[in-house]
């Protein structure tokens, strides 16, 4: 299947603003794994309020 230069350009673009889609949600995932671990702990930039 031949695409021209322009489909293949419009192809590109619109798998690009997908993957940029997908990878929000992955990296919002990788970034909340450490403070499921337990490490680093969010005391310093909340302080120490119990509700």
């Amino acid at each position: 299947m031949d695409f021209s230069a322009q489909d293949r350009a419009e192809l590109l673009a619109s798998a690009e603003v997908t993957l940029n889609r997908l990878n929000r949600p992955v990296e919002n995932l990788l970034d909340l794994s450490p403070l499921q671990a337990g490490s680093p702990s969010l005391e310093p930039l909340l302080g120490s309020h119990q509700p």
